[in-house]
């Protein structure tokens, strides 16, 4: 039984950050002589959990583990997998996360989690915002060619919530060129006042149109500091959820 054991710290080393490792590397994480890794890795070889990189004793992960993550990932939807990310950038950030999809000019909420964080913003699932006002709306737009976007609307004046709000196409058009550059979108308080909303958009085969992953958080109380580590833990996650479902965007 130890050796099963052992075998599934193995696996628990593997990340999207970390997808080989060495005879080294295994010795010191399981606290075992080197011999004993490498005998450990040599058997997980022969049964394909993993497989041999290098001749200097590096490994990744192997055929049968492949299959396995496979076999898990076709019994799990995409929007289950996200949400098991949104989850825990809502603990990492302690801010409220939100799961959204484009519906024409709007985005519809799907799914949300609370954070810790006292103050926070309360949208119900289901309810339909502005997508050119928040942040879930420019990243899905941002995955759509430029055309496609102007036939959309049926206007070049976009409806105003806030000061910040963008007022015209032009500039909904120019802020979604940055935001094809950088990966991900921001509001600040231009649907709400207060209220500043990152996202990115994640897409799959069985969600072509693409998912949006917000947080959400009160302005006033972080600083630029405090911002920039919200929007990192963002696209850290969305790095791994990408991996999970096949986005090319993030998994490259």
């Amino acid at each position: 039984m130890k050796s099963v054991t052992n075998a599934m710290k193995v696996l628990e080393l593997f990340s999207t950050e970390r997808m080989q490792i060495s005879v080294s590397e295994v010795a010191k994480e399981l606290a075992i002589p080197k011999s004993s890794a490498s005998r450990l890795l040599s058997a997980m070889r022969k049964s394909e959990i993993v497989a041999q990189v290098s001749k200097g004793g590096v490994y990744g992960i192997g055929p049968l583990a492949r299959r396995l993550g496979a076999l898990y990932s076709s019994t799990v939807s995409t929007r289950d997998i996200i949400r098991e990310g949104m989850k825990e950038l809502a603990t990492e950030t302690g801010h409220s996360c939100w799961m959204s999809v484009l519906s024409g000019t709007d985005i519809t909420v799907v799914d949300g989690i609370h954070g810790g964080y006292p103050i926070r913003l309360v949208v119900e699932v289901g309810s339909q915002l502005p997508s050119h006002a928040t942040a879930a709306g420019k990243a899905l737009l941002a995955r759509l060619e430029d055309e496609k976007i102007r036939a959309l609307y049926r206007s070049s004046d976009l409806p105003v919530f806030t000061e910040n709000t963008l007022t015209s196409m032009d500039r909904l058009l120019a802020e979604l060129a940055t935001i094809r550059k950088r990966g991900w979108a921001e509001t600040r308080q231009e649907i709400i006042d207060g209220i500043t909303s990152i996202s990115v958009a994640l897409t799959a085969a069985s969600e072509p149109s693409g998912i949006a992953l917000s947080v959400s958080f009160p302005v006033a109380n972080l600083n630029e500091g405090q911002q920039s580590d919200v929007r990192h833990a963002l696209l850290r996650t969305a790095a791994k959820l990408g991996q999970r479902i096949g986005d090319t965007n993030w998994s490259r």
